[in-house]
């Protein structure tokens, strides 16, 4: 498949204000900030894009705020209801929650899937350090002139 940016956005006249999709600015944002395109899953966003689409969930943000990266991401996330994740590929993928999967072929993750029993190990109090930043100032008294 190709990049993203070759694949047809989809637009239709509509009588509800669509804006912008989310997942197409939340592509832009993570381009904006400099990560590759390779590094981005193209198809999950797509898939993506076409729910939050599918479901009217246009967003209108004003970059020019200059707010950090991640508060953009936050944001589009929180609106759409979405994840971020790392995937075995290697690339950046998204996923709308949603109740689309079956609770019964969900994996089970229980005591016989550990490789071995937990071990918990916390350092003594006599092993924690600790930091304290003091900030002096010193007051003078005001030299009086004659």
């Amino acid at each position: 498949m190709g990049s993203y940016e070759d694949i047809n956005v989809i637009y239709q006249e509509t009588s509800y204000p669509l804006n912008y999709n989310p997942i197409h600015a939340l592509w832009q944002v993570l381009r904006m900030v400099g990560l590759p395109e390779s590094w981005l899953d193209p198809v999950s966003f797509l898939v993506a894009a076409e729910t939050a689409y599918d479901e009217a969930m246009g967003i209108s943000m004003n970059i020019r705020d200059h707010q950090p990266c991640l508060t953009y991401i936050k944001s589009i996330l929180s609106h759409v209801n979405g994840i971020i994740f790392y995937g075995v590929d290697g690339k950046l993928h998204v996923k709308l929650i949603r109740d689309d999967y079956t609770i019964g072929d969900l994996q089970v993750v229980d005591a016989s899937s550990l490789l071995g029993e937990p071990v918990f190990e916390r350092g003594s109090w006599m092993e924690t350090t600790g930091e304290i930043k003091i900030q002096y100032s010193q007051i003078t008294e005001p030299i009086e002139e004659d």
